[in-house]
């Protein structure tokens, strides 16, 4: 639960990013930056391996899952739903 929580205040246009000022318009989501954030989570040893899936506003998903997310230069990402896989 924590985990989830913090994926959807880091991927969100208002409190994520890796200031946690908002999520910067054009900047990718690379699976390096959701390292970084979950490091240092209570219960978080390490992270094995994070994938990205992109989903349209209806919640289709948009082909393969991936290690970054490309961004337009005048879109900032929104998460839609998180899988956590506890080992």
């Amino acid at each position: 639960e924590v985990v989830e929580k913090k994926l959807y205040q880091f991927i969100n246009p208002i409190t994520g990013g890796p200031d946690n000022t908002g999520w910067p318009f054009g900047r990718e989501i690379n699976n390096s930056d959701v390292f970084s954030a979950l490091q240092g989570l209570n219960g978080v040893d390490y992270v094995e391996d994070v994938k990205f899936q992109v989903v349209d506003v209806d919640g289709n998903k948009k082909g393969e899952a991936v290690a970054k997310v490309p961004i337009a230069p005048d879109t900032v990402p929104c998460s839609f739903r998180h899988t956590v896989e506890i080992a």
